[in-house]
């Protein structure tokens, strides 16, 4: 991964920031619908889901701090639906820890379908994003 220092563009370490976020929660997705008869998939699974998340919040507040210091705001499509995608990872992970402690089958069943949204909408924000700067 690339590393992140001042000298960066801010975008880029935002874009850094959600890519990783991406790549880890689409890798905890894949885990669980492939790897699933491994001995290690549900501490991945886990580990994956929880930095991804992590990495997508670290990612927002570098969005903020850019949007701060007097960057383009991209009030927009990309920035409702980047918060949107934010917010239902943290939910994602949420349940994904509740569903042991309450033992409900409907919570697991939402934490599959909520790490499946989220990483749909990853993708197409991340399209959204790079439209946004010009690749797209």
């Amino acid at each position: 991964m690339v590393p992140l220092d001042a000298s960066m563009p801010p975008y880029l370490i935002h874009a850094v920031l959600m890519a990783g976020g991406f790549i880890l929660l689409a890798s905890g997705v894949f885990i669980v619908m492939r790897l699933r008869n491994q001995r290690w998939w549900f501490k991945t699974h886990r580990m994956l889901g929880l930095l991804g998340a992590v990495f997508m919040i670290a990612g927002w507040i570098a969005a903020a701090i850019m949007l701060a210091g007097g960057g383009d705001n991209p009030a927009g499509l990309h920035a409702y639906l980047g918060v949107a995608t934010i917010l239902l990872s943290v939910v994602t992970a949420g349940l994904g820890l509740l569903q042991f402690r309450l033992k409900k089958k409907q919570i697991r069943i939402i934490h599959h379908w909520t790490g499946r949204a989220t990483v749909i909408m990853q993708a197409a924000n991340i399209a959204l994003g790079l439209r946004l700067i010009g690749i797209l």
